[in-house]
């Protein structure tokens, strides 16, 4: 159960004129000079909790997955419609109804150090995100797969899963019923393909710049942590070559000291723009807006008294007036109390829970908290980041003022907000 979920839009600002620390001093020692007119300058929030496109599970690690690797397809930016088109995979097909699905792929296709891509880094990768031991929290994207399951649960070898290699260039996958949609599976980052060989060489340095071979159209070659990271145009590339030669991430945790940065011309380009700051900056020429779809939720624990309660986390969800916290936020979003919004396929307007007070009381009463005060404290965690806070602060006052419910807010880095989200305690 959700307490919120918001559809978010995509605000940036954007500019050309961005001043730059041009020199980074290698691994090796040498100096690299970035070329002034070939650099995007760019923040994300917070040192990449992992690289490990296998395990990671939040958007600043998969914005730049999404630069230094390729998956077997791709979504079509330029379409309308999104429509997926060939990656590194050049065509696939499909038998029984889209139970059987093939994959076909592209020759000459090389990794970063020069190895040629074959069928067997996309196997390795599929095994990896289904082994057991490695955890990977999106797992279950592959569960489709026969067997994939039995596999994850340590209940089948993965010789009895249903990939299969039919030659160096072509995987067959065996799903456990026809599924349409399957190829678009593979666009996710958990399905791209690794190199076992240097995950077994270098362990969990293998993430490191000096360890790290990939397949997209960058390649890290920097990263100083909790500081900035660099990525350089891939020349090796099997597609279109980028027009810009090096990207750089800086990590800067608040919104507001991104803009000061913007102002100052320290970075060229913010996703994420202070939520109290958007009526004005709206007016800036900088300023552009895109639509796009984020989803903002809360999540319960709920091994944890009082949330173990269906009653409780019921009454939560009704007492939040979502609309409110499309104001805090101002930037276009809108308010939603399910997964899918309005207009796309699988929207019905009577999934999810409305904004009623009369009845968030009442699931109180029948979870047996007449007096809302005698509930366990419940915190209401967040990362590090000036929206996150007004959103958390306008929920605590919401609950405060609907149901009498004092809570906590804790504010904490996003690593720490991560690793905590895996564990029962608070």
């Amino acid at each position: 159960m959700k307490s919120i979920a918001l559809c978010l839009l995509g605000l940036i600002l954007a500019s050309c004129s961005a001043s730059k620390d041009s020199t980074i001093v290698l691994r090796t020692g040498e100096k690299l000079k970035l070329d002034f007119n070939k650099t995007v300058t760019t923040v994300i929030s917070s040192e990449p909790p992992t690289l490990d496109w296998i395990r990671s599970s939040d958007t600043d690690s998969s914005w730049i997955e999404e630069h230094i690797m390729n998956g077997l397809v791709r979504f079509n930016l330029a379409d309308p419609q999104l429509k997926i088109e060939p990656a590194l995979a050049e065509r696939w097909e499909n038998k029984e109804s889209g139970r059987v699905w093939t994959f076909y792929l592209r020759k000459g296709v090389q990794w970063t150090d020069g190895v040629e891509l074959v069928g067997q880094h996309v196997v390795d990768g599929w095994r990896r995100l289904l082994d057991p031991n490695v955890a990977a929290q999106a797992a279950d994207n592959l569960f489709p797969i026969k067997g994939a399951r039995e596999f994850n649960e340590s209940k089948i070898p993965f010789s009895k899963v249903g990939i299969k290699l039919i030659d160096e260039y072509t995987i067959q996958v065996e799903l456990e019923k026809p599924m349409g949609f399957f190829p678009l599976l593979m666009t996710h980052h958990t399905s791209f393909p690794v190199r076992q060989d240097l995950i077994d060489q270098h362990g969990d340095l293998w993430t490191e710049p000096e360890n790290l071979v990939t397949l997209g159209p960058y390649k890290m070659i920097y990263w100083h942590h909790d500081s900035r990271l660099v990525l350089q145009k891939n020349e090796s590339y099997w597609g279109a070559q980028p027009q810009i030669e090096y990207v750089v991430f800086h990590m800067i945790g608040k919104s507001s000291t991104q803009l000061r940065m913007f102002d100052r011309g320290r970075i060229d380009l913010m996703r994420d723009l202070p939520s109290a700051e958007i009526p004005r900056l709206k007016k800036r020429p900088e300023f552009h807006f895109m639509p796009g779809l984020r989803l903002y939720y809360y999540g319960y624990k709920v091994r944890k008294p009082p949330l173990d309660n269906v009653l409780v986390r019921k009454a939560l969800a009704h007492a939040i007036d979502r609309t409110e916290i499309v104001k805090v936020l101002g930037g276009g979003q809108f308010p939603l109390k399910s997964w899918v919004p309005p207009g796309m396929f699988g929207f019905e307007s009577d999934i999810g829970l409305d904004f009623n007070v009369s009845k968030a009381r009442q699931l109180l009463q029948q979870a047996g908290y007449d007096n809302p005060k005698d509930l366990p404290l419940i915190i209401l965690g967040f990362n590090t980041e000036e929206k996150h806070q007004r959103v958390a602060e306008n929920i605590q006052a919401q609950w405060k003022k609907n149901l009498g419910i004092n809570i906590e807010v804790k504010n904490e880095e996003w690593k720490t907000y991560l690793s905590g989200l895996k564990t029962d305690s608070a």
